[in-house]
């Protein structure tokens, strides 16, 4: 969407009289982009208003590309109570590993993690969003499992996150399954706005 859109108004942009064409910007911060691209678009005089597709503007899909591509460089690693990577990891410590790489600062602990961020509602889960479970032994009442969403079904809202399982290590799920994650699911955050 950002890519179409960002093509729509170069073009715009380039035909607009007394302007010069427009680069199509990758941007970090979605209010930055919207008053660059409110304040450079202008059409007979009068400027074009943004601010209503704001809420359709999805943040710098190639950064969080690159953060899920990161991530799952590291599929298959094993999983540690403790780990903190580079071969082995634990949950929290996976999900600081993958964001610290990108400059985040994470909490030490799933706990910690789930005080950072955004709340999104489950409706409204995106890629690189943090989903929180309930630990193994505490059930659903105390954060103890986190993981990054990396894909979600625009239909079914299906979505599917990697994560490091006490069983396997570094793997990609699927939520809700309907069993262990569905029972046990907190909330999510989002930590790229």
């Amino acid at each position: 969407m950002y890519i179409i859109l960002a093509n729509l108004l170069f073009f715009m942009a380039a035909s607009a009289q007394d302007m010069k064409p427009m680069k199509a910007q990758q941007s970090e911060n979605k209010s930055t982009l919207i008053q660059d691209l409110e304040s450079r678009v202008t059409f007979q005089g009068a400027s074009t208003t943004i601010s209503t597709l704001q809420d359709n503007l999805l943040p710098n899909t190639g950064y969080i590309a690159s953060i899920l591509d990161y991530a799952k460089t590291h599929l298959g690693k094993k999983y540690r109570s403790g780990g903190k990577g580079p071969n082995v990891f634990d949950c929290s410590g996976f999900v600081g590993f993958v964001f610290r790489h990108f400059g985040f600062t994470m909490g030490a602990s799933s706990r910690d993690q789930y005080l950072q961020g955004t709340e999104v509602d489950q409706e409204k889960l995106r890629p690189g969003d943090l989903l929180f479970f309930g630990g193994r032994k505490k059930g659903k009442t105390t954060v103890g499992h986190v993981g990054i969403v990396t894909n979600v079904d625009p239909e079914t809202k299906q979505v599917q996150f990697i994560h490091a399982a006490t069983s396997v290590g570094i793997k990609i799920d699927r939520f809700p399954d309907g069993g262990y994650y569905s029972n046990r699911y907190i909330g999510a955050k989002r930590i790229i706005e």
